[in-house]
């Protein structure tokens, strides 16, 4: 009896020390820097960690000074996530982009040298930003090249350019810079948001499988 316990232990032991020296190998060739990025890389090769074992390592090695980890901010609601920039970028640049261009458009006068200014940036905005945006809510999860997604970004930008243009022109609304933009913004804005909500869940879902707790200050920990 005593034999067979002392090799579930050596056993325990040795998967202990195998995890710590793959998340040290990830965090050398991969360079994580935070819990739920090593979470991630580690159960794409071992399904069979658990989330106990990752952080019985960590702990371990942080015990040791071997490794430092870096704590992730998290969310405590939505409007929270949407308030804080670092959290999420792209709703604010879209945002950003959106304002000024509804901005450009509306307060500038339509008379030169302004309606040059208007038109290119106008221009700029319905063929970038829409697809930007239809990119990052189809192929969110995925990292794209930047060629790739700037492709993606004007060829699904255009689309959405030709189907605002022919509803607009069955309406009494009518097809004019002005209209195209206020769609387009409004268009913007919605995808903006839910692929901010989508993120949002997933952070939110991923510090519950790490079994992570939030402080007063909204800082993880283990």
């Amino acid at each position: 009896m005593e034999s067979n316990l002392d090799r579930d232990q050596v056993r325990e032991s040795e998967r202990n020390e195998g995890i710590e020296r793959m998340v040290m190998d990830i965090m050398l060739k991969q360079n994580c820097r935070r819990i739920e990025e090593l979470f991630i890389v580690l159960k794409k090769l071992d399904r069979s960690i658990t989330s106990d074992e990752i952080h019985d390592a960590i702990r371990s090695l942080e015990e040791k000074k071997i490794v430092i980890l870096s704590e992730s901010l998290i969310p405590s609601s939505f409007v929270h996530y949407l308030k804080t920039f670092r959290l999420n970028p792209p709703f604010w640049g879209t945002l950003v982009t959106t304002l000024l261009a509804i901005w450009i458009v509306f307060a500038l006068p339509p008379q030169d040298p302004w309606s040059v200014a208007r038109v290119i940036f106008a221009g700029a905005f319905i063929i970038l930003v829409p697809g930007y945006c239809l990119t990052n809510l189809l192929f969110g999860g995925k990292r794209l090249p930047i060629a790739e997604k700037l492709a993606l970004s004007v060829g699904l930008s255009l689309a959405v350019a030709a189907l605002v243009g022919m509803v607009l022109n069955y309406t009494f609304l009518g097809v004019t810079i002005e209209t195209v933009v206020a769609i387009v913004a409004s268009f913007n804005i919605v995808l903006a948001a839910v692929n901010a909500y989508r993120d949002f869940s997933e952070r939110t879902k991923m510090h519950r499988m790490l079994g992570l707790a939030a402080d007063s200050d909204g800082k993880a920990r283990l």
